[in-house]
């Protein structure tokens, strides 16, 4: 009996020798039993509880995994604020200086006012430091567009490398960097080869192509619009493309392109909206004869293309086709009779004057009446004193809209009776 009592207190003893000491155990291992221990009894939840961890796991990971998203976007952004902050400290005066100086100068001086070396070109090479030099770039001609010289622009990204930098990036960025560097050669009119730029036109990149596409209209002295022309083009319309050709027109205009005809690609263009906007493009850059033929466009079924060339019209001012305005006017729905009013107020013949009164007498459109009174007051001298008139001559609610039309022309005074 006490063998049998000393051999039990011996197992005893050697089982609490054996939960006592130490073992060394692997991460892997840890893991492996805190997953057992989760999976064991996780197996033993109601589904609804069950659930709910998941839920409560897969939030909890996401918010780790978007606050160390945030937290490096924070610090790569300070980054680069501070890196652009640098360079605009730098180089922001001497770029207005080269920028705004009505000579052009040549690339030895503009390199000598600049100060960069080839050490500098090479940082500006590293990472997105080039895309904050565009940056800067672009800042100093938005504040300048109207009195920049394109000429020495030109000597500013040769000087900094800028061109073959974007060579590179559309020849081995990723999409994201050769659709900013497109934009960025847009911008500041970088002329980069045409054999850079083939590459691109077959891109897996919808806009992409597109802005390729764009940016022949400022690169290709033959056929610019030669892509416009193309059915095989898939080609789809966004509003930010009119700014885009405007701004491509009006740079070539500045620096003494040849522009292109714009009548001949209206005439073939399959899309609607598009067309449109090549024909207002005329207006603003197209000769007297073929500003004219836009007026064939007057009574077409499509009522925004019919819209487009009456602006067309008045952005050009042609007297010679402000008789077919007034003679169409009455068959127009509201909407084409407002861009009507506007585009007889652009040419300011000094003959609407009467058409003007009639209309306003015939007119029972709220909308219509106000334009016609803005459009009668801004027409000349006589249609001020025919507004006099009229003011002079109306009773109940349509009055009102005559001190409306003076306060919106900064001309409302206050009676003193």
């Amino acid at each position: 009996m006490v063998t049998f009592v000393m051999g039990c207190l011996t197992i005893s003893a050697e089982s609490i020798l054996d939960r006592m000491r130490t073992r060394d155990i692997s991460n892997w291992q840890y893991i492996d039993y805190y997953l057992h221990i989760f999976s064991t009894q996780y197996e033993n939840y109601p589904f609804v509880v069950r659930t709910c961890i998941i839920i409560l796991l897969v939030s909890c990971i996401s918010i780790l995994c978007f606050t160390i998203l945030l937290i490096f976007q924070k610090v790569k952004d300070n980054r680069n604020n501070w890196y652009y902050t640098s360079l605009y400290n730098r180089y922001y005066t001497k770029v207005v200086d080269i920028l705004s100086a009505q000579e052009n100068l040549d690339y030895q001086d503009v390199a000598k006012r600049l100060g960069v070396t080839e050490k500098q070109r090479q940082r500006l090479r590293k990472g997105s430091r080039m895309f904050m030099l565009g940056r800067l770039l672009m800042q100093v001609k938005s504040e300048y567009y109207d009195t920049y010289n394109q000429a020495n622009i030109q000597q500013i990204v040769r000087a900094f490398g800028l061109r073959e930098h974007m060579e590179h990036v559309f020849t081995f960025g990723s999409m994201a960097r050769r659709l900013r560097a497109m934009q960025l050669a847009q911008f500041l009119q970088i002329d980069v080869p045409e054999s850079t730029l083939v590459r691109l036109l077959n891109s897996s990149s919808l806009t992409l192509r597109k802005e390729v596409r764009m940016y022949y209209l400022w690169l290709c002295d033959y056929a610019p619009f030669r892509f416009f022309e193309d059915t095989s083009y898939n080609y789809e319309y966004s509003p930010w493309d009119s700014l885009e050709i405007h701004h491509l027109l009006r740079a070539r205009q500045r620096a003494g392109k040849e522009m292109p005809s714009l009548p001949p690609v209206v005439a073939v263009c399959q899309d609607e909206q598009l067309k449109a906007c090549l024909i207002r493009e005329v207006g603003f850059w197209g000769k007297p004869e073929e500003v004219a033929r836009m007026e064939n466009y007057f009574f077409s079924s499509d009522m925004g293309i019919r819209i487009a060339a009456i602006d067309c019209i008045g952005i050009a001012r042609s007297a010679r086709a402000e008789h077919k305005l007034v003679e169409m006017y009455p068959t127009q729905p509201e909407r084409v009779q407002l861009h009507t009013l506007k585009a007889v107020m652009q040419i300011s013949s000094g003959n609407a004057v009467g058409f003007l009164v009639r209309a306003w007498a015939d007119c029972t459109v709220m909308s219509v009446k106000i334009n016609l009174l803005l459009c009668l007051w801004n027409y000349s001298d006589l249609g001020k004193e025919e507004f006099a008139r009229l003011e002079n001559h109306t009773t109940g609610a349509d009055r009102l809209l005559f001190g409306q039309v003076r306060a919106f022309t900064g001309i409302y005074k206050k009676s003193t009776a």
